[in-house]
Order: C-alpha cells, then sequence, then structure tokens
C-alpha cells in the first residue's frame, strides 16, 4: 500500500502519544478553543478518536491533525505543559497526512445514465483538495487499492464525486475509503 497506511509502528507510537495526552488533559477543565467550549469536552471527543483510531477508523487522523496543529485546540487548553508532546504527535500525523487525504467513506453508490457511478456521502467541505480529473485512491474494506480519477463532482448538496462507470457498483463497497492520490 504505499505510504498510505500508516506504519504499525508509527501507529503504536500515535496512540501511546494520544494516550498520554488523553491523561494529561482529563487534569484540566473549563477554558475555551475554537471547536470546543470546554476541556472537559474535547477530552471526551480525543477519546472517542483515539478509540475509533485504535479500530482501523483512519479518518479520524484529519481530526486529530486540526487538534494538535500548534495554536489550535491542544494548545488552548494544556498549553506550555504539553507543548512538546502536541508538536511530536503533530508531527507524525502531519506525515501521515502527506500521504494523502481522506475525502469520505462509502455509505453507498449508484449509476446515473451508465457514465457515472456515484459515491455517497459527498465530501463537504473537503471539496478544495480535489476536482473533476483529480486522481483518488479508494481502499477497498478487504484493504485493496483501487486507483481511479474524479469524473465529476455534483455542485449541489454534499459535494458527491462521480467516477468511471467501469468499476462496478458491486466493486465499491460500502466502507470503501476514498483518498486523494496527488
Amino acid at each position: 500500500m504505499g505510504n498510505l497506511k500508516m506504519k504499525e509502528t508509527d501507529k503504536i507510537k500515535l496512540t501511546s502519544l494520544l494516550d498520554k495526552a488523553e491523561k494529561i488533559l482529563c487534569q484540566y477543565s473549563g477554558g475555551y478553543s475554537k471547536d470546543f467550549f470546554s476541556a472537559e469536552e474535547f477530552h471526551i471527543a480525543l477519546i472517542d478518536s483515539i478509540n475509533c483510531l485504535r479500530n482501523g477508523d483512519n479518518s479520524q487522523i484529519e481530526k486529530l491533525f486540526i487538534w494538535f496543529m500548534p495554536t489550535s485546540c491542544w494548545d488552548d487548553f494544556v498549553g506550555t505543559e504539553g507543548l512538546d508532546l502536541g508538536n511530536e504527535i503533530f508531527e507524525i500525523l502531519n506525515n501521515y497526512r502527506k500521504s494523502g487525504i481522506h475525502l469520505l467513506t462509502v455509505e453507498e453508490t449508484f449509476l446515473i445514465l451508465g457514465k457515472y457511478l456515484v459515491l455517497t456521502p459527498g465530501i463537504g467541505d473537503k471539496i478544495k483538495y480535489v476536482k473533476s480529473g483529480s486522481k483518488i485512491k479508494l481502499i477497498l474494506p478487504d484493504k485493496s487499492i483501487v486507483f481511479t480519477k474524479v469524473l465529476s463532482i455534483t455542485s449541489s448538496g454534499n459535494f458527491n464525486i462521480a467516477i468511471s462507470p467501469q468499476l462496478l457498483k458491486e466493486d465499491i463497497l460500502q466502507g470503501t475509503e476514498v483518498w486523494t492520490d496527488e
């Protein structure tokens, strides 16, 4: 899978560091950041993301990346006590993220006029990362990878991605992860 999948040693290190972060964060209360109204709210969200990541939900990488960016949520609540730990977590997340951006996890597909296979749900605010012609990689539930291009993006709703109908609806199963490949 190349550099798309986080090396097991990196994932172990990341989850270990996130566990340390969770233990530090649970000592804080109150406060405010852009994404959370209190340290307690951030703590609950962090625990949930760590558990999801442990269970293979790599879409958590994007959330964690934002939370541990310098001067973001982690720094807002923990400050200098967690500065080095936050920077170490951010570095791992940033290196992993460079291998592609998670756009969506397929819930449903449908064929339009035999011309497009549409993947839902849409990509929402991640529209900034792709356009018609962008290369994407699909990681199927069995962990095999299919490379393709975006043929079209719906302009209404949640920006659904349309790909070539050469890929069959039956091939792109629920749970398929869609990532950028550029």
